[in-house]
């Protein structure tokens, strides 16, 4: 039924919550697949540890060099293609699926099963500084990701981003677009039960379609600002261009709280 694929690299030096995104995945998901890249701290070993726990776990070591601006589509992309189950769905170990959806989400995969579509951009929601709070602001509202598709797909730059250099414009792609074998993007269908002005609104539809994802990745505003400076700042500001506001990389914690945040009283993905 489901395939969940993700990437692994220096996980422990950057205090990443592993065992529980592994957790959460392998239980959800018939299979897990995870491309660990070259490590500078023993990723590797702490992955084939925990292949031991969890039989539905498989790992497939890669070696992409972090200085290329493609990273994340080729590490995810080789996830990706050593995948075997029907229906694929992306996740970042920064990420949780709530366990309880299950239900939902066959239903979906099913119905995308005669679809003229073969992806859903699932919503997507940013805790943060805590698990019970969410941003909401004119910047950063309704956030979808392509998390829901079938086979015969890749990640990498769309055809329109990729440049005759064999680079791709940084300013069209972030190098991980669900793309088609001619490099065209993935046709797909946002998933989202009625329009959402307001957050209010917003999550009384999540609860009403029970298919969503959390972001968990700026609930700990400091060992954000350590991941950031050791990994995003470079890939995401380096590579774009430096005058785009929302390339711009929080290295302070003041940076992060200036948001405002409010409580979303939506079940966890754990209840």
């Amino acid at each position: 039924m489901f395939s969940i694929y993700s990437t692994a690299f220096n996980v422990i030096k950057n205090s990443f919550d592993y065992k529980e995104a592994v957790h959460n995945f392998c239980t959800f998901a018939e299979e897990v697949v995870i491309s660990i890249n070259e490590s500078e701290d023993a990723t590797l070993q702490a992955f084939e540890e925990l292949c031991e726990e969890y039989t539905n776990l498989k790992l497939v070591k890669a070696n992409i060099s972090y200085e290329d601006p493609c990273l994340d589509g080729k590490l995810f992309n080789i996830a990706l293609q050593n995948t075997t189950q029907e229906f694929k769905i992306l996740l970042g170990l920064d990420q949780r699926i709530p366990l309880y959806q299950r239900g939902e989400w066959e239903r979906l995969a099913y119905q995308m099963r005669f679809s003229d579509f073969d992806a859903y951009m699932i919503p997507i929601l940013d805790l943060w500084g805590t698990t019970e709070k969410v941003r909401w602001d004119k910047e950063n509202n309704i956030n979808f990701m392509w998390a829901l598709h079938g086979g015969d797909l890749y990640r990498g730059p769309v055809d329109f981003a990729r440049l005759d250099n064999g680079k791709y414009d940084p300013a069209k792609s972030d190098s991980n677009e669900l793309i088609y074998e001619d490099g065209s993007l993935v046709r797909s269908q946002q998933y989202l039960l009625g329009q959402c002005q307001t957050l209010e609104k917003y999550l009384d539809t999540l609860k009403m379609q029970n298919v969503f994802l959390y972001h968990i990745g700026y609930v700990n505003f400091e060992n954000r600002v350590k991941v950031n400076k050791d990994i995003w700042q470079k890939q995401w500001e380096e590579i774009r261009p430096i005058e785009k506001k929302q390339n711009q990389v929080a290295i302070t914690e003041k940076q992060l709280e200036q948001y405002e945040t409010f409580k979303h009283g939506l079940k966890l993905w754990n209840e």
